[in-house]
């Protein structure tokens, strides 16, 4: 064995051993304590918070996370839906279990980080003004990442525990190549690091870019430790060759696992900008070209964000460039920071590594491939490390050089010290009180709307989902006047998007509102003005047979009433191939009392639209319980009611329908209610009972529980023998079974 080989050895040796040794050690476990420390200081009151925005689909709304602590394997990222079956398990739908564990993760990643920043800073040939206090440079970078507000999105949202959990995992990632790289025997750590980049594949697939990540470190830290002891070439290139030689097997599995992971990214991201609505689908403004020119501007409001973070925002709707011309500044900006990088990567490569870092992190959802949002604060989880790292570590070296210029002895340096570490003190004070203020917003779903719409008053989409969580909240009122508030203000919330961009949904919404303050006639009427806007869309005509069941047709909305029917009739003749319009017509004239038009209507729509459940359930019930004998056909009614049973059922075995699960519970409701009136029409009364019992447990399961006194009336009359008829007086609605939505 050469010397040379020896010097290197003992290197390393002496590397691996420093944990041991009692300063270090202390350094070490100090730092690690300060950062959780910090970590709860900033995030503890995030435990009050509430499920808000997608948490509510997709967890306590999600069978795939409720039905067992392990259910959540099944889902299509099954790391974090097991970490989120397991929280349900153990705390059902209390969120402060949820907040804790993702302040957990986020103080897991901020020590994974101290320790890859330790580590680094400890190699041979770094300098020794940064080996020497590399414990608490490294501890510094670690507690003002993670009590950095701009990480709020990616802790205090609970669903966004996919970008804190991959993070972790692309840290270990990191962190147990390094330990492979510095260890005699790297098997273990180099296994820990193929594992650690799988689990974090089950959490995001964005942490594809962690094999390019660990080959640069490798280049970069750990090949000038290999060429100490001879078993490596100079340059890029040489390292490059030494890393893949040295490493083949590790990195084997990581590209392997990649091209999986990859392949896995692509079809779940063409899956979401193929449901996604409104802007995100109009391809021509999300073209590649398009996206990428959008997003020099949203690298510089990240950077800016990291510098003064204020004014964060949940969903910004940034508006996508059409032009080269509306970005160019920023183009230039981008640019002379990537020139920056490549020249500090050819003559300063461990400062080119944290330009790098930050770079190629946010590569994948700010490229050419396009997402559904723009601009995306969880972002920035994992470059916001490189920013505050290279803040840090320039800042201190600047401050070293400064302290020798001015004298070269201990008190300069004494000083210089002092105020650093008195400008990082009041740094992680402001940091931590205003992601404390951050926090606070995600306390409700109203709060976090409310913040949104005040940083971006255009955005059309979030005033719609404020005038929703109002409409939440005024469910749940404590009084009648606070419910009526929160109506108004919803409804005021629903027209201010609708002046800066007419939506269907706020349509359906906003009539949501006005029949929540018991005025149909005003929620008809904003329908019907959706439906001449979009008549393609289908639940404003459920929401207008909403309205029409609870309009008086003989009293003060008679007028209103007929205009909606004259209104049907007439897109009905204009549209004859719109089964939603023919659809409600026959409704209309069911709920009117004409049972032979509203007949012919369902029919019409139902051989327009095919199978449908809406349509089947609604003409099955009129074929069941009409009080026109010639109407009444109990076999037609008995077959339309089973198939949308059938229909219904089979739906809960759809992978995209598992997180709208309790919506199809109660629509099953419906059905096994119209199923045991069509039972009873063709003289099956047993069969009736067993359906109308199913129908008022499922009622009873979903929490619908103003069906269960109907449900219990028509099961009365079953178990004597009698089928069930709709009961119309001159100004009154028929009997119809209540609708779910």
């Amino acid at each position: 064995m050469s010397k040379q080989h020896d010097t290197f050895k003992g290197s390393v040796a002496d590397e691996l051993s420093s944990a041991g040794q009692s300063p270090r050690w202390q350094a070490t476990t100090a730092a690690v304590l300060a950062i959780f420390v910090a970590c709860v200081a900033a995030y503890f009151n995030s435990f009050p918070g509430q499920f808000v925005y997608d948490d509510i689909t997709f967890i306590p709304n999600n069978p795939v996370v409720t039905l067992g602590p392990w259910s959540g394997l099944n889902s299509n990222r099954p790391i974090i839906g097991l970490a989120f079956s397991l929280n349900y398990y153990f705390s059902e739908k209390s969120p402060w279990d949820y907040h804790l564990t993702n302040m957990l993760i986020h103080f897991l990643a901020a020590t994974v980080l101290f320790g890859i920043i330790r580590r680094t800073l400890g190699l041979p040939r770094m300098p020794a003004m940064l080996s020497d206090h590399a414990a608490i440079l490294a501890g510094a970078i670690a507690i003002l990442w993670a009590v950095h507000p701009l990480q709020t999105e990616s802790v205090t949202f609970i669903m966004q525990r996919c970008e804190s959990l991959m993070g972790l995992f692309f840290m270990l990632t990191i962190y147990c190549m390094i330990r492979a790289g510095l260890s005699e025997s790297p098997v273990l750590w180099s296994l820990g690091a193929v594992v650690s980049f799988i689990l974090g594949a089950g959490c995001k697939e964005t942490i594809i870019t962690a094999p390019i990540i660990v080959l640069l470190y490798d280049m970069i830290f750990l090949a000038p430790v290999r060429r100490l002891a001879g078993a490596g070439k100079g340059g890029l290139v040489g390292s490059a060759a030494s890393a893949l030689r040295k490493g083949w097997v590790f990195y084997s599995g990581l590209i392997l696992s990649g091209v999986v992971i990859a392949a896995i990214a692509h079809r779940r991201i063409a899956q979401i900008l193929a449901r996604a609505g409104g802007e995100t689908a109009n391809k021509s403004d999300f073209s590649p070209l398009n996206y990428a020119m959008t997003q020099f501007k949203a690298l510089w409001h990240y950077l800016a964000l990291t510098f003064w973070p204020a004014g964060l925002c949940l969903d910004y709707l940034w508006p996508v460039a059409k032009s080269f011309g509306e970005v160019w500044p920023y183009a230039i900006g981008i640019g002379l920071l990537l020139i920056l990088t490549l020249i500090l990567l050819w003559r300063r490569p461990t400062w080119g590594f944290l330009g790098l870092w930050f770079f190629i992190n946010l590569a994948p959802r700010s490229g050419f491939y396009p997402r559904p949002d723009v601009v995306v604060e969880h972002r920035m989880y994992l470059p916001l490390a490189a920013v505050i790292a290279a803040a840090v570590l320039g800042l201190y070296l600047a401050g070293v050089w400064l302290a020798r210029r001015l004298g070269g002895g201990e008190k300069p340096l004494r000083i210089a010290l002092i105020v650093g570490s008195a400008c990082w003190g009041a740094a992680v004070i402001a940091l931590i009180a205003r992601t404390a203020v951050r926090n606070a917003d995600y306390h409700s779903e109203v709060g976090i709307w409310r913040a949104t719409v005040a940083v971006s008053p255009n955005n059309y989409r979030a005033h719609n989902n404020l005038g929703r969580a109002l409409i939440q909240r005024a469910s749940i009122g404590i009084s009648h006047q606070d419910m009526l508030n929160d109506l108004n203000e919803a409804i005021k919330q629903f027209a201010i998007s609708i002046e800066i961009k007419p939506q269907p949904e706020v349509y359906k919404n906003i009539s949501v509102a006005f029949i929540g303050r018991a005025q149909p006639e005003a929620a008809a009427s904003a329908l019907l003005e959706g439906i001449r806007k979009f008549p393609e869309f289908k639940d404003l005509y459920f929401w207008l047979r909403n309205a029409m069941e609870k309009l008086d047709k003989t009293g003060k909305n008679a007028e209103c009433f007929a205009e909606i029917m004259d209104f049907l009739q007439r897109l009905a003749a204009i549209q004859p191939r719109n089964a939603f319009a023919r659809h409600a017509l026959a409704f209309g004239w069911m709920v009117s009392g004409d049972d032979q038009k509203a007949a012919v209507e369902y029919r019409a729509a139902y051989q327009i639209a095919g199978p449908n459940v809406d349509i089947m359930r609604d003409l099955a019930w009129l074929l069941a319980t009409s009080r026109d004998e010639s109407v009444r056909n109990g076999k037609e009614a008995v077959e339309l009611a089973e198939a949308a049973c059938r229909m219904v059922e089979n739906s809960f075995r759809t992978p995209e329908n598992m997180a709208r699960m309790s919506d199809l519970r109660g629509i099953f409701s419906l059905c096994m209610d119209v199923l045991g009136a069509a039972y009873a029409e063709a003289g099956m009364f047993d069969r009736a009972v067993e359906a109308a019992q199913n129908a008022i447990s499922l009622a009873r399961d979903t929490k619908i529980t103003l069906m269960i006194p109907d449900y219990l009336e028509r099961l009365k009359l079953y178990k004597q023998n009698r089928p069930y008829r709709q009961s119309v007086k001159p100004g009154k609605t028929a009997s119809m079974p209540a609708t779910a939505k």
